[in-house]
């Protein structure tokens, strides 16, 4: 296997379509529903422009990820914001149990 160069990282090339594709840290993969793999298509066949999608999921899940040991919820906002910037991407739902009980 070759190894790709750290400027395409988290990058899979699959039938001329770009992937963002990430493994989950194990520290927060029982709090992330997408674990243990992230799997999403840039839908471009463009390096330039799946590089620049690639930059804002990698900050986003960074962030998220950072986050999860406080407070779940503000990082799922955080991160939904963040993504918004991709025009729509999948947003992430904080697990129920972290979500704050708004019954009466």
């Amino acid at each position: 296997m070759v190894r790709q160069g750290n400027q395409d990282r988290f990058l899979l090339l699959r039938d001329g379509v770009y992937y963002y594709w990430r493994r989950v840290p194990k520290t927060v993969a029982s709090l992330d529903e997408r674990a243990p793999f992230i799997r999403q298509s840039l839908k471009t066949d463009d390096l330039a422009k799946a590089r620049g999608q690639r930059d804002i999921l990698e900050g986003a899940d960074n962030l998220l990820w950072a986050s999860m040991g406080r407070k779940s919820e503000a990082a799922a906002t955080a991160h939904n914001h963040r993504l918004s910037a991709m025009g729509g991407a999948a947003a992430y739902q904080a697990p129920v149990c972290d979500q704050p009980n708004t019954a009466t």
